[in-house]
């Protein structure tokens, strides 16, 4: 099929969808689209999840979330890696506004962006474009790479609508796209938001059946709405992706000291001293693990997680004796990371951390 819904929410968008991930990847593989994007609102958490399950059906996949920007809501999708980064980063301080688009000119390299027209405010703006609307339009798309007008379908008139919005941004070289929102399955599947939003609303709900139009259509649906080219575009955008999900990312952190092996050495011994506990038995037992700690490469890992555990002491911050399997480290022990001497009681250190199972230490320290 030569389209691919771009404007998604799933349930990840608290309380405004009917769609798990899993119903939006059957959904695409059911109808056959070539691919789809994901734009949740405010929020990325779905987007793993996401990938994964598209990839098992052999369909290509574009990141994206759901702001509202100088009062409109636009979808920014993700198109480079440069753009993921971005995304991630803002994510942190998502809802406030005016620092999002601060930031958002200076990085809007591999990101595009998807102006929604589901309010009616927007379309009205569109279809009437005065001096003041041009101006906005403007302001949006210096803030991505590359700007779309998306035409959504929430009403009868749409097509009489679409025909005015393309006539009008057609002189100011601003492409438009296809982009029905979807938030549910099937058409007799509308009753999902009216629970949802009950819920959200702490009311009861008496209806047991309700139609709508934010559903998954047919090829058929798609091309008698739509404009050719309008859907077409939808494909086409994919021409623009260059993003891998699982390229490596980042590197763990260092801590600040010339040699962190020979540090982590030296604090562990320091404190076997001070435990009284400088015996055949714990020292085989230290090396031992320094090692291996060494070798996988985690020493500035354990200093880290020290020198935070220690903080929290400090100021009087709890922090638990030892859960899992990180109470088997004699060296977790010596940094004080943990209160249970493992040689004592008999913990295994390869439950922890095993070169045989290559995989990052995780210390719980709640």
């Amino acid at each position: 099929m030569k389209f691919a819904p771009l404007n998604i929410q799933s349930g990840y968008s608290f309380l405004q969808s009917g769609l798990t991930v899993e119903s939006i990847v059957k959904s695409v593989y059911k109808n056959n689209y070539f691919g789809a994007a994901l734009c949740d609102g405010n929020v990325m958490h779905g987007l793993p999840l996401f990938a994964k399950e598209m990839e098992k059906i052999q369909k290509p996949y574009i990141f994206g979330v759901r702001l509202t920007l100088l009062n409109q809501e636009m979808c920014l999708l993700v198109s480079q890696e440069e753009g993921y980064k971005t995304l991630c980063f803002i994510s942190g301080f998502i809802d406030e506004e005016d620092k999002v688009i601060e930031y958002l000119k200076s990085h809007k390299h591999g990101l595009i962006g998807i102006l929604s027209t589901t309010k009616r405010e927007t379309r009205d703006l569109l279809i009437n474009l005065n001096r003041d609307d041009r101006d906005l339009l403007i302001k949006l798309s210096s803030i991505v790479e590359k700007f779309y007008i998306g035409l959504d379908t929430p009403n009868n008139n749409f097509k009489e609508e679409s025909k005015n919005i393309k006539n009008n941004v057609i002189h100011y070289t601003y492409q438009t796209i296809a982009f029905p929102l979807i938030k549910y399955v099937k058409e007799n599947d509308a009753i999902a938001l009216s629970i949802v939003d009950a819920i959200s609303n702490d009311k009861n709900i008496e209806i047991k059946e309700e139609k709508g139009d934010l559903y998954f259509k047919s090829e058929d649906e798609i091309f008698n709405l739509y404009d050719q080219d309008d859907v077409l575009e939808t494909v086409k955008l994919f021409n623009n992706i260059n993003f891998n999900y699982h390229q490596k990312r980042g590197e763990i952190l260092s801590f600040s000291v010339d040699s962190s092996n020979d540090y982590l050495k030296e604090e562990c011994y320091k404190s076997l001293k001070a435990k009284g506990l400088e015996n055949e038995t714990y020292i085989a037992r230290l090396e031992h693990e320094l090692n291996i700690i060494k070798e996988m490469g985690y020493s500035d890992y354990f200093l880290i997680v020290s020198d935070y555990v220690k903080y929290a002491n400090r100021v009087g911050i709890l922090t638990g004796p030892g859960r899992g399997s990180a109470a088997g480290s004699l060296v977790s022990y010596c940094l004080h990371i943990t209160d249970i001497d493992p040689i004592r009681y008999q913990l295994l250190f390869e439950r922890f951390l095993n070169p045989e199972r290559v995989s990052m230490p995780d210390i719980d320290i709640d």
